[in-house]
């Protein structure tokens, strides 16, 4: 996963190729803010649209994400 822009442009070319399943995860999710963590959700969500599904692996397992 990445900042909320790219992410974004790289979804939306997923898309128009006919995918209608995301799954994001990991990158900078869960180690700055939730502000960022926002974002990143609704740039996603806005990029692949309502009709396809959208998951999220914050990376629970991931070390670092745990202390934070």
């Amino acid at each position: 996963m990445q900042q909320p822009e790219p992410l974004a442009d790289h979804l939306a070319s997923i898309r128009a190729q006919g995918f209608r399943a995301f799954k994001i995860g990991w990158g900078p999710f869960g180690r700055h803010n939730h502000a960022l963590d926002e974002q990143i959700v609704k740039a996603a969500r806005e990029a692949v649209g309502p009709e396809s599904r959208l998951m999220v692996d914050p990376g629970a397992g991931d070390p670092l994400a745990r202390r934070l």
